[in-house]
């Protein structure tokens, strides 16, 4: 496909269903043609030795019909960054995938500053009914040929210089999440000045970046954990029937609630993730020649 698009690749916890949702679904110079089920058929789930790079063009080009003219069409999908729960191993496949696909991309990587990404991560696997503890989640056991969650997937500047080796440097934009929040404005004009596109301005009466997915407070997490061990799951298939079920839903939804237990954990996570300080101070400093605002003024180690 040889006509410009926008990919966005991720990273999760960036704001991504608002962009997905807000900005490139009201905002007038964008569309998105493809569907999310169309990108996991033909990208995220065929086996690298499955992938038919053929049967997908022919898919995406049909989709892309429907796209309004002059409008910049945008494939946003945070999968395609990797499942971080199993170390996002699978990155660089996707991006190889998306490069035998398009010929003329510009690449969006959106970012978040490590210690709200290491706490949001760990939530996001809450919610998807993982059962670890924080602390077996960040330093988990490693056994011979099972993956597991890898900090080191928020070195961002690795998957950043991996889509510029496939598309070209000058192809690589990185923008953070905490420049969406403050200024949504100023986030769409460095996606126009990149694309040279005019891609209007940010929608009227746009909820803002904080409005979705809303997360529990780390005081919820031994409610989350407990209940997940009832519930059936991709981490634990066979559950303890219709009634511990019953009983897990509850207990998830107290983990919602605010409550006058377990008001430490707050405490817990902080101690957790300053272990990592210092780890992504090197990356963000070469993250930064990807990024046109200073990283280090919105809270980045460099």
């Amino acid at each position: 496909m040889s006509e410009p698009v926008l990919i966005h690749p991720g990273f999760h916890k960036t704001g991504t269903t608002y962009l997905q949702e807000v900005l490139f679904a009201r905002g007038a110079g964008f569309s998105q043609p493809w569907t999310r089920q169309l990108v996991y058929d033909h990208i995220i789930d065929p086996h690298e030795f499955a992938f038919d790079a053929g049967a997908a063009r022919a898919a995406f080009g049909e989709a892309r019909k429907n796209a309004p003219t002059g409008a910049l069409p945008v494939l946003s999908e945070e999968g395609l960054c990797g499942n971080p729960f199993n170390g996002a191993r699978e990155a660089g496949v996707h991006a190889r995938k998306l490069r035998a696909l398009f010929d003329d991309a510009y690449i969006l990587l959106t970012v978040r500053a490590q210690p709200g990404m290491l706490r949001a991560v760990y939530i996001q696997y809450l919610k998807a009914f993982g059962r670890r503890s924080p602390a077996r989640f960040y330093d988990p056991p490693r056994y011979p040929e099972f993956s597991a969650f890898d900090a080191d997937v928020y070195q961002y500047d690795r998957l950043a210089d991996c889509y510029a080796a496939l598309f070209g440097r000058d192809r690589v934009l990185v923008l953070p999440q905490e420049l969406l929040q403050r200024d949504e404005t100023a986030f769409v004009n460095a996606i126009a000045k990149f694309t040279g596109r005019n891609v209007g301005s940010a929608p009227q009466g746009a909820e803002g970046a904080d409005g979705r997915n809303i997360s529990p407070s780390p005081a919820g997490v031994p409610f989350l954990r407990l209940g997940n061990h009832f519930v059936p799951s991709a981490f634990n298939e066979s559950g303890l029937g219709r009634i511990f079920a019953l009983a897990g839903s509850v207990f998830r939804s107290l983990g919602y609630r605010k409550t006058p237990f377990f008001g430490g954990k707050a405490e817990e996570f902080r101690a957790l993730i300053a272990r990592h300080e210092g780890r992504y101070a090197a990356s963000n400093a070469r993250l930064q020649a990807y990024c046109p605002v200073d990283l280090s003024a919105l809270g980045y180690e460099t």
